[in-house]
């Protein structure tokens, strides 16, 4: 029972429904009980008793209805209808149909905290919701010795989420240790699906009561409008047996791309959500340490999706060798790791979208190596074309620096079967390397193997023996990862001028094993280049010899 003040110089008193929507709404029996009438064309909500009246506006209000559907073939308002407890978000059921309790394991004396003080708006959102808690038995009163401060968390919306600081608690609590399933677990069940249905539990956590001694929303999807009806009707079944309440502002039902995990899911593909886009596309160039390692770890959520992501946030991860959890300081931007910084953001934006994996379609491993680490990219035949299905590279430690091309490369095929283990189990598949010599790598004898190769080559024959050499040119995505520590620092203009004071240059010239030509760059200048083999290779003036040779490598 609420009372209302709307400007109409008497109190409303009315049993209202609180529902976690974003925006009230005054039903029919109200304005009948109170004589209130809408005057739409004037704007006015007129008091029929006392004639009083105030002045309102009418403002355009988006497409998101309480029920999102875009399939009208799917009749969502008649399942939901078949199970109308379960879309009464008011209320938390009295009865819980379910034995599942949640427990709080600690060690140590009780901890205790003082009450932190609010202003006056946060205090009243506070006691709004605490009094809808304790009015639906979700909360009691308690005389324990345990306490915790109250956090009020800010919402999209502007408004806020009354909330516990549980850190000083978390940090006797014993961890249970249910092993929370992989964003790539889900990719694997997507294919072929076409139509989309998220729904959110209503308050999910309250719905499960506490013990006395002390994710919530559920993906559907389907390959057909008649088999999503099926689904829908089978998960709404199950919600409403055990007593689980659904919140229908926000739940989606019978779409053809939904957001999930992070991530925007459609029948092509996974792709990153725009708007975490457009917020790492507007974020601030990082002050200090901290702050570049909080936008690696946004930028990296979505690494999967990243063809030259190890390249590209090389420079930066430099600024975090060494440095502690809170490092305040401040970071000396160079031209180079600005520029770094902006292609992180914008290779985000240009990020590729990835196949959900299927299991009847042809499948290929490509890797390369580097001097300094290793790349891979796992694709699967189809629509005529090769489609990645995820990408993967990894930096060399020291030792693995010093190996020769061939262990390199062996290696860079051992990690990524690892890696891909999930994938490739019990699969029929190719490994493609731009190093020839491994593609007899199972056509000799392991025991001239050395101890190591004979180890990584038993590991990857349990999955495919069938190496295949692929040209380098060919190869650009798994050579592109395996730069992991390669910076952009080569500065063609720069090669084009020091080639004009080249002696060595000029006497190549007139060399007939090799045909020089000038190759025009973006900024007018030409660069000499040899084209007497498959590839264009730049000519390299000794003066950039040894940075060049410590940086590229197949060239």
């Amino acid at each position: 029972m609420l009372n209302l003040d709307l400007g109409l110089s008497r109190d409303l008193q009315f049993p209202f429904i609180i529902a976690d929507v974003p925006k009230g709404i005054l039903g029919a029996d109200f304005l009948h009980k109170y004589n209130l009438l809408v005057d739409i064309n004037k704007k006015k909500l007129i008091d029929g008793i006392t004639n009083l009246f105030v002045l309102g506006d009418i403002t355009a209000i988006s497409n998101d209805n309480a029920i999102s559907t875009l399939n009208k073939s799917i009749k969502i308002s008649n399942l939901l209808l078949k199970y109308p407890e379960i879309s009464r978000p008011n209320l938390v059921p009295k009865e819980i149909k379910h034995d599942v309790k949640h427990f709080i394991e600690t060690n140590g004396q009780p901890i205790h905290a003082k009450a932190r003080q609010l202003d006056p708006q946060r205090l009243a959102i506070a006691k709004e919701e605490f009094t809808f808690m304790l009015n639906n038995e979700i909360i009691r009163p308690s005389n324990s010795q345990w306490s915790s401060p109250l956090h009020l968390a800010a919402k999209k919306d502007g408004s806020y989420r009354p909330c516990g600081d549980y850190r000083q608690l978390n940090a006797q609590t014993i961890p249970d240790r249910y092993p929370i399933p992989r964003l790539e677990d889900f990719h694997q069940i997507l294919k072929e699906t076409k139509i989309f249905s998220k729904i959110d539990l209503f308050k999910a956590y309250f719905q499960i009561p506490i013990a006395e001694e002390y994710k919530y929303d559920i993906l559907i999807a389907s390959k057909s409008n008649q088999e999503h009806e099926i689904h829908l009707n089978l998960v709404l079944e199950r919600l409403n047996t055990f007593g689980l309440r659904i919140n229908i502002s926000k739940s989606v039902f019978a779409v053809e791309e939904i957001e999930f995990l992070g991530c925007l899911i459609t029948p092509q593909g996974s792709s990153p959500l725009p708007d975490k886009v457009q917020a790492i596309m507007n974020y601030k160039r990082p002050e200090n340490v901290q702050d570049l390692r909080t936008f690696l770890g946004i930028l990296n959520f979505y690494r999967r999706y990243l063809k030259y992501a190890a390249k590209n946030q090389a420079l930066l991860h430099e600024y975090l060798k060494g440095s502690k959890k809170k490092d305040k300081r401040k970071i000396q931007w160079t031209d180079e790791a600005e520029k770094q910084f902006e292609k992180c953001k914008n290779d985000l934006a240009n990020a590729t979208l990835l196949s959900f994996p299927n299991s009847e379609l042809p499948l290929s491993l490509f890797t390369d190596a580097s001097d300094t680490a290793i790349g891979a990219v796992l694709q699967q035949y189809e629509n005529s074309t090769w489609q990645p299905i995820a990408f993967y590279s990894k930096k060399l430690n020291d030792t693995q620096q010093n190996y020769s091309t061939y262990d390199s490369e062996l290696l860079g095929i051992y990690l990524s079967v690892k890696h891909f283990k999930h994938y490739l189990e019990g699969r029929t598949f190719t490994i493609y390397t731009d190093h020839k010599p491994l593609t007899f790598a199972f056509h000799q004898k392991l025991d001239k193997a050395a101890p190591r190769q004979a180890r990584q080559l038993n590991y990857i024959s349990q999955f495919s023996t069938d190496i295949k050499y692929i040209k380098g040119e060919n190869n650009i995505v798994a050579d592109t990862l395996s730069r992991v520590t390669e910076v952009s620092s080569i500065d063609y203009d720069q090669i084009a001028d020091a080639q004009t004071q080249d002696e060595e240059l000029k006497s190549l010239q007139t060399i007939t094993s090799l045909n020089l030509k000038e190759y025009p760059l973006p900024s007018g200048k030409y660069l000499w280049c040899d084209t007497s083999t498959s590839k264009i290779r730049p000519y390299i003036p000794e003066a950039f010899q040894k940075q060049i040779f410590h940086h590229i490598h197949g060239l």
